[in-house]
């Protein structure tokens, strides 16, 4: 079994998955769509989203800025399947992350 924190990063990261593929409510595809890496770049071929400037600690708390921390550390490779390998991909892959600590 996985911890319940690592259970949320995959919900989150299901989530931006849903919004950049336009399955979510228009606003919140516009926030991450928004944060999307338009250099020419690593990140930007990775498609990592950029995290929102911010002055207060208390911001990375935040449902935004976790959802982008979570998307951003999975791996290129289970990003660029369809919604239902994404889930099963990143469980899988979760999974094996927490057993091999």
């Amino acid at each position: 079994m996985i911890p319940l924190a690592e259970k949320r990063k995959i919900n989150l990261s299901v989530h931006v998955k849903k919004a950049l593929e336009g399955r979510a409510p228009e606003n919140i595809q516009q926030l991450f769509k928004k944060q999307l890496s338009n250099k020419n770049n690593r990140a930007a071929d990775r498609k990592d989203l950029n995290y929102p400037k911010h002055k207060l600690q208390q911001y990375q708390n935040g449902a935004l800025y976790s959802s982008i921390k979570a998307w951003n550390s999975v791996p290129a490779t289970i990003r660029n399947s369809n919604l239902t390998s994404f889930k099963k991909n990143l469980q899988s892959y979760t999974t094996k992350e927490y057993l091999k600590v």
